[in-house]
């Protein structure tokens, strides 16, 4: 596992679970949606990282919209306004592998 983030940033508003580290960040437009993608990567379980965001995605003021577990990978997601969010995770041996993709419409 890593032992530094990549550069880049963490997406706002969206708290990071504890001793994850930052190893991806993409950004583009599709159409009118900007899309951005984090990835991280955590010593630990799926299970502690699920009940992690379904906690403070509330605190953060993300209305949570359900779950899935489709093919090993287990996706939440979520809606604050426009903005919808993602957290997938997946268990990679003794890591979680954390994606956080959130979609905004731009203005226009």
């Amino acid at each position: 596992m890593p032992s530094e983030d990549l550069s880049w940033e963490d997406i706002s508003g969206i708290q990071r679970y504890p001793g994850a580290v930052r190893v991806r960040y993409e950004s583009h437009l599709l159409g009118d949606e900007r899309v951005t993608e984090v990835g991280y990567l955590a010593e630990g379980e799926v299970g502690d990282a699920e009940e992690f965001y379904e906690s403070r995605l509330d605190e953060d003021g993300w209305a949570l919209q359900g779950s899935d577990y489709d093919a090993g990978e287990r996706v939440l997601r979520a809606r604050q306004g426009e903005a919808e969010l993602l957290v997938e995770l997946e268990q990679a041996e003794e890591l979680v592998e954390i994606e956080i993709e959130i979609s905004e419409t731009l203005s226009p």
